[in-house]
C-alpha cells in the first residue's frame, strides 16, 4: 500500500508494511500517522538534546589578571598574619595578667601570715614610731601640699593603727601602720611625678586596701587616655599593690585587676575605726 503523501528522495511514493489482518482499512490510515509522527517526534528531539549541549570553552586569563590576583592573595594572607599577631599578644597578655593577679593574692596571704607571726606588743609599737618619722618628715617637706590627699589617707591608717593598739590589736594595728607607710612612700617619692611613661611600676610591700569614693573608671594602663575597662560603683572595695604616677593599680573582689586614679579612692577601714 502506497503511503499517501510521502515520497522519497527520488520522488517515489514509499510503501507501507503489510498491515495485520485484525487492522481494518478505515483504521490503517491513524494507524500510519502515529507511526510517522512517534518516528519524527524522537528525530525532533535527538536534535534538540544536540543543539542543547554546546561546548563549553574557558576563557583565557591575561598575565595583568594572573599578577592582579597574586598581590591579593599575598594582601589577604598578610592581613590573616597581622589578626593571628594580634590574638597571640592578647592571649599573652590575659595570661600575664592572670599570673599578675595570682601573685598579688599569695603576695597579701604571706605579707597577713608574716604580719600576724611579727605580731608582738614591741614590734607593733616599733613599726608605728617608724611610721610616725616618716610622716613627720615628710610634711616638712614644702612639696607636700602636693600630695595632700595621699598625706590625709596615710594619717588616717595611722591613727587608726594606734587606736588598735591601744587596743591590744596588735596584728591589725601593725597592718594599718604599714599601709599608712606605703601611702606616705608614695606620696614623698621624687621621681612619681605626673607622667607615667617615665617611670617604673612601684610595687607595695603590704597591700593596701581602698574603696572608690564615687564612680570611677578602672582601665588597662595608667593613664586617663587608656582603655576603659569598666566603671567601678562608687563604694566599691579595692586592693592596691603598686602605683605609678598618681595612679593605683587595683585589684578588685573579683579579681579584676587594672589602674585607677588616686584621687577616686580612699583607704577603707575594716574594723569599725
Amino acid at each position: 500500500m502506497k503511503l499517501p503523501g510521502f515520497r522519497d528522495k527520488k520522488n517515489k511514493p514509499l510503501y507501507s508494511m503489510k498491515m495485520p489482518a485484525f487492522i481494518t482499512s478505515p483504521y490503517r490510515t491513524i494507524v500510519i500517522l502515529i507511526i510517522v509522527l512517534v518516528t519524527t517526534g524522537c528525530a525532533n528531539l535527538h536534535f534538540l538534546e544536540s543543539e542543547s549541549k554546546p561546548e563549553l570553552e574557558s576563557a583565557p586569563i591575561t598575565q595583568e589578571a594572573f599578577q592582579q590576583l597574586q598581590q591579593k592573595i599575598k594582601h589577604l594572607e598578610k592581613i590573616v598574619q597581622e589578626k593571628n599577631t594580634i590574638i597571640l599578644k592578647q592571649q599573652k597578655h590575659q595570661q600575664q595578667q592572670v599570673q599578675a593577679q595570682q601573685d598579688t593574692s599569695h603576695e597579701a596571704a604571706r605579707t597577713r601570715l608574716k604580719l600576724h607571726r611579727l605580731a608582738t606588743k614591741p614590734s607593733a609599737a616599733s613599726t608605728i614610731a617608724e611610721v610616725e618619722v616618716a610622716i613627720n618628715r615628710f610634711t616638712k617637706d614644702p612639696t607636700s601640699v602636693t600630695n595632700q590627699n595621699l598625706q590625709t589617707q596615710a594619717q588616717f591608717l595611722f591613727d587608726t593603727a594606734t587606736k588598735l593598739y591601744a587596743h591590744n590589736e596588735y596584728a591589725s594595728s601593725m597592718n594599718y601602720a604599714a599601709q599608712a607607710y606605703e601611702i606616705i612612700s608614695m606620696a614623698a617619692d621624687k621621681n612619681r611625678g605626673t607622667s607615667t611613661s617615665k617611670y617604673p611600676i612601684v610595687t607595695f610591700q603590704v597591700p593596701v586596701t581602698l574603696h572608690t569614693i564615687t564612680d570611677a573608671n578602672l582601665r588597662k594602663e595608667s593613664s586617663k587616655n587608656s582603655v576603659r575597662l569598666f566603671t567601678l560603683e562608687k563604694g566599691t572595695a579595692l586592693t592596691a599593690n603598686a602605683y605609678q604616677g598618681n595612679w593605683f593599680r587595683v585589684q578588685t573582689e573579683d579579681n579584676n585587676q587594672g589602674w585607677v586614679l588616686n584621687t577616686l579612692v580612699e583607704t577603707r577601714m575594716n574594723n569599725g575605726y
